[in-house]
């Protein structure tokens, strides 16, 4: 997947996490990604992280963020979702970027279910990559699906100074 990265907007989208009953943005999956979004905002890239509700949410925020590039972070929006999100912004690049290893994967019922539908997709046209945070990640996916569809994104470690 390389590009330049000039005039692209990148969007990073998290299913909100409730504790307590509350909303909180610090948690992991949060924190990666909003680390990734400063670097590249550091760099002059554009991107954005925000959180949802669910994945009917998506359409409202790519609407108002013009993503080039939105990336849901985990696996939390159902495949059928990306179909009607592909129609209703043809020109964004979808990206599914999961962060558990193999035999974590294994232990969610929809996982490799999920991730089967998704590079399906691909297939048919629809935008969309599945990507891994980290190479080990990426390696055991490839294999597992026989394929080398699957996409490196590793996480940043850079909060913000």
């Amino acid at each position: 997947m390389y590009f330049t990265m000039d005039n692209k907007n990148f969007l990073f989208i998290v299913k909100e996490r409730q504790v307590y009953g509350a909303k909180t943005r610090c948690y992991g999956l949060f924190n990666s990604c909003n680390f990734v979004s400063n670097t590249l905002n550091e760099h002059g890239i554009k991107a954005t992280t925000i959180q949802v509700i669910d994945n009917n949410c998506i359409d409202k925020h790519v609407t108002k963020h013009k993503p080039t590039h939105c990336i849901i972070e985990a696996l939390w929006v159902v495949p059928e979702k990306f179909v009607q999100l592909s129609k209703l912004h043809p020109n964004v690049k979808w990206i599914v970027r999961l962060h558990s290893h193999v035999p974590f994967l294994a232990t969610e019922g929809i996982a490799f279910d999920w991730i089967t539908e998704y590079i399906r997709l691909k297939h048919t046209g629809i935008n969309i990559e599945v990507a891994g945070n980290n190479k080990s990640l990426v390696d055991e996916l490839r294999t597992v699906f026989g394929h080398s569809d699957i996409e490196f994104l590793p996480n940043i470690y850079a909060p913000k100074k």
